[in-house]
Protein backbone atom coordinates (compact mmCIF):
# COMPACT_ATOMS: atom_id res chain seq x y z
CA UNK A 1 0.00 0.00 0.00
CA UNK A 2 1.46 3.19 -1.09
CA UNK A 3 -0.24 6.61 0.71
CA UNK A 4 -0.54 9.47 -1.33
CA UNK A 5 1.32 11.65 0.28
CA UNK A 6 4.61 9.68 -0.50
CA UNK A 7 3.21 9.04 -4.25
CA UNK A 8 3.16 12.79 -4.30
CA UNK A 9 6.90 13.01 -2.96
CA UNK A 10 8.29 10.23 -5.45
CA UNK A 11 6.90 12.39 -8.18
CA UNK A 12 7.80 15.94 -6.46
CA UNK A 13 11.77 14.02 -7.07
CA UNK A 14 11.20 13.67 -10.21
CA UNK A 15 13.04 16.48 -12.64
CA UNK A 16 10.64 18.68 -14.51
CA UNK A 17 11.91 18.14 -17.90
CA UNK A 18 10.39 14.64 -17.47
CA UNK A 19 7.20 16.09 -17.75
CA UNK A 20 5.83 16.61 -21.14
CA UNK A 21 3.87 15.63 -24.11
CA UNK A 22 1.25 13.58 -23.44
CA UNK A 23 -0.08 11.98 -19.89
CA UNK A 24 1.28 8.64 -21.26
CA UNK A 25 4.31 9.92 -22.34
CA UNK A 26 4.62 11.46 -19.14
CA UNK A 27 4.24 8.76 -16.85
CA UNK A 28 5.81 6.27 -18.78
CA UNK A 29 8.85 8.59 -18.57
CA UNK A 30 8.64 9.53 -15.15
CA UNK A 31 8.21 6.01 -13.99
CA UNK A 32 11.85 5.04 -15.49
CA UNK A 33 13.34 7.59 -14.39
CA UNK A 34 12.26 6.06 -10.42
CA UNK A 35 13.56 2.83 -11.83
CA UNK A 36 16.96 4.48 -12.31
CA UNK A 37 17.07 6.87 -9.12
CA UNK A 38 18.81 6.50 -6.23
CA UNK A 39 16.16 7.12 -3.82
CA UNK A 40 18.41 7.32 -0.41
CA UNK A 41 18.36 11.19 -1.91
CA UNK A 42 14.69 11.70 -2.17
CA UNK A 43 12.99 14.74 0.03
CA UNK A 44 9.52 15.45 0.91
CA UNK A 45 7.18 18.05 -1.03
CA UNK A 46 8.75 20.63 1.39
CA UNK A 47 12.24 20.09 0.19
CA UNK A 48 13.88 20.12 3.59
CA UNK A 49 12.85 16.58 4.74
CA UNK A 50 14.23 13.33 3.91
CA UNK A 51 11.45 11.13 2.04
CA UNK A 52 13.13 7.88 3.62
CA UNK A 53 13.60 6.74 7.16
CA UNK A 54 12.44 4.63 10.03
CA UNK A 55 9.72 7.62 11.31
CA UNK A 56 6.28 7.77 11.21
CA UNK A 57 6.51 10.61 8.67
CA UNK A 58 8.72 8.75 6.09
CA UNK A 59 8.55 5.88 3.87
CA UNK A 60 10.55 2.33 3.54
CA UNK A 61 12.70 2.63 0.59
CA UNK A 62 11.83 -0.87 -0.20
CA UNK A 63 8.27 -0.16 0.03
CA UNK A 64 8.53 1.98 -2.83
CA UNK A 65 11.05 0.01 -4.96
CA UNK A 66 8.32 -2.31 -4.96
CA UNK A 67 5.88 0.00 -5.98
CA UNK A 68 7.58 1.32 -8.85
CA UNK A 69 8.52 -2.32 -10.09
CA UNK A 70 4.57 -3.11 -9.93
CA UNK A 71 3.96 0.15 -11.70
CA UNK A 72 6.53 -0.96 -14.12
CA UNK A 73 4.67 -4.56 -14.85
CA UNK A 74 1.84 -2.88 -15.12
CA UNK A 75 2.45 -0.28 -17.39
CA UNK A 76 4.27 -2.83 -20.20
CA UNK A 77 1.87 -5.49 -19.86
CA UNK A 78 -0.75 -3.36 -20.45
CA UNK A 79 1.03 -1.66 -23.42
Amino acid sequence: MAPSYFLECLLFNVPDHRYGGDYEMSFEDCLRWLADSNLIDFVCQNGVVPLFGSTEEQWDQAKARKLIEELMFLWDSWY
